[in-house]
C-alpha cells in the first residue's frame, strides 16, 4: 500500500467515481484505517457490490468495537441488520 494509492482513492471517493475508489483501497484492505475501510466498503455498495459492501462493514463493526467506539459499532450493527433483512438473507422463525 502506497500513501499515494490511498491519497488517490480518497480522492476518487470524493468524487464518487467508485471503480477507481475501489480499486485504490481494496489492495490494502487489511492495512486501512477505520475511515477508509468504510469507504470501501461505500464504494462497493455503490458499485452494486451489496455482499462486499457487508464484509466490509462487518469488518468495520469488528473495528469500532476493538477501538472502544460503542455508539459507531451499535449503528454499524444496526445498519448491517436492516442491510441484511432487506436483501432477505435473514431466516425468520416464530413460535407457534
Amino acid at each position: 500500500m502506497s500513501v499515494a494509492t490511498v491519497a488517490a482513492a480518497r480522492e476518487a471517493y470524493a468524487r464518487r467515481d467508485w471503480r477507481a475508489a475501489f480499486d485504490g483501497l481494496s489492495d490494502a484492505r487489511e492495512r486501512l484505517g477505520t475511515d477508509d475501510l468504510t469507504r470501501l466498503g461505500d464504494a462497493a455498495w455503490w458499485m452494486g457490490d451489496s455482499p462486499e459492501s457487508m464484509a466490509v462493514a462487518e469488518d468495520v463493526f469488528q473495528r469500532l468495537v476493538a477501538e472502544g467506539a460503542h455508539e459507531e459499532a451499535a449503528d454499524r450493527a444496526l445498519r448491517l441488520a436492516l442491510a441484511w433483512g432487506t436483501r432477505g438473507d435473514l431466516r425468520w422463525r416464530w413460535a407457534g
